[in-house]
């Protein structure tokens, strides 16, 4: 994962533990995140995402 997009994995995985997610559950969903960001290298994800 690209260092850029490290604190939108970090921001993920703090709103999953906010919205009280299980342990395992966290871990998938932050994995599979993490693979996507993975995949798009040094895309900034920061730049992309709507709210």
């Amino acid at each position: 994962m690209n260092p850029m997009n490290q604190p939108e994995w970090q921001r993920f995985y703090d709103l999953l533990e906010l919205k009280g997610y299980r342990p395992n559950t966290i871990k998938t969903y932050t994995v599979e995140f993490a693979q996507l960001l993975y995949a798009l290298k040094d895309f900034p994800v920061k730049d992309s995402i709507i709210e």
